[in-house]
């Protein structure tokens, strides 16, 4: 046995009054100009294609400011160089002390 409730009741009325016009607001700018567009269907989607783009927003703005560039660096010069990776032409022009340093792959 469901309970309805009706209109009447003075408590009922007020919250519906609530719920169509403080709850109920219209959508932010964005939002309704994506909807415009027709490629979107619904407020969900458009959410979601606006986070999209602020995440993209966020990588080309790490990678102008290069970023990338410096941990690829950073991982570039901190790797070990061996002996046997060295062509014959950078063995010849290596002194030999530092030679000597480089560590080699056979032990």
């Amino acid at each position: 046995m469901a309970v309805e409730f009706e209109d009447s009741v003075p408590e009922v009325s007020i919250i519906r009054k609530l719920n169509t016009t403080v709850f109920s607001k219209p959508p932010p700018f964005l939002t309704k100009l994506l909807l415009k567009t027709k490629l979107i269907k619904n407020e969900n989607q458009a959410h979601t294609i606006l986070i999209i783009i602020v995440v993209l927003g966020i990588l080309i703005t790490l990678y102008n400011f290069g970023l990338f560039r410096s941990i690829k660096n950073y991982i570039i010069q901190h790797r070990t160089i061996y002996r046997e990776d060295l062509t014959p032409e950078e063995l010849e022009q290596l002194p030999p002390d530092v030679l000597k340093t480089l560590p080699t792959r056979n032990k």
